[in-house]
């Protein structure tokens, strides 16, 4: 479930993690946080804490949202025209994520704007915030555990005791670097291959897609060959 979560934090733009960092660790509470595309991984010190603590704060209201609550971002969406069109992108975002973008914005008063949410009858985040550094913290100490000890399995031994080191270590870390896992001559074959694929600009820019993934990142569909 966590890397889950992760991963749709990451889809919404802006979860960008430390190399030290590593999404999968457990005991990470991303899910509330996950509409709020929060780049909370990649800093440190007291600083960056509080400002986790208000963006916490902003998703653990925003999901709080009342009928009248919906109602009033609901005049997002009329000023946006989505009632004629979906071009903005306001049209296919939640209550809840354009509530957590005003909030974060730090430009809305949000008690005036949306009472039932973060007016005086509000309610206390403070326990959440509380499971949020407990959260923070095994997740620091995870992450520094896979970063200092490694996320590399020997593939030698008895198939059943790989493949469960092979799965705990991805469940924990998110990533698993299997040793001797391939053949040289394989790899270099398939080397040739993708250069000789690439050799073919119609054909490779036909298979190649830089739409769906982030940050600069691409794929390339392969031709499956009988």
């Amino acid at each position: 479930p966590v890397s889950r979560c992760g991963s749709m934090a990451a889809k919404l733009g802006g979860l960008q993690p430390h190399p030290r960092f590593v999404v999968g660790c457990p005991g990470w509470s991303l899910c509330v946080l996950c509409t709020a595309s929060l780049n909370i991984i990649s800093c440190y010190g007291h600083d960056c804490l509080a400002r986790i603590h208000a963006d916490f704060d902003c998703a653990t209201r925003c999901a709080l949202l009342t009928d009248e609550d919906r109602q009033a971002v609901g005049a997002l969406y009329q000023q946006a025209g989505c009632s004629s069109s979906m071009a903005n992108p306001v049209c296919s975002s939640s209550p809840e994520q354009l509530c957590v973008g005003s909030c974060g914005a730090g430009k809305m008063d949000m008690a005036a704007w949306l009472p039932g949410a973060f007016g005086s009858s509000r309610v206390s985040t403070k326990h959440a915030k509380d499971e949020l550094k407990q959260a923070l913290d095994t997740h620091k100490q995870c992450a520094s555990q896979c970063a200092s000890v490694g996320v590399r399995v020997s593939m030698s031994g008895p198939e059943a005791l790989v493949v469960r080191q092979a799965a705990n270590m991805l469940r924990r870390c998110g990533v698993v670097q299997l040793l001797e896992a391939s053949n040289p001559v394989h790899v270099d074959s398939l080397e040739r291959a993708v250069a000789g694929l690439r050799s073919k600009t119609k054909a490779y820019r036909a298979l190649l897609d830089e739409v769906q993934l982030h940050n600069g990142r691409y794929q390339v569909y392969l031709p499956f060959l009988k």
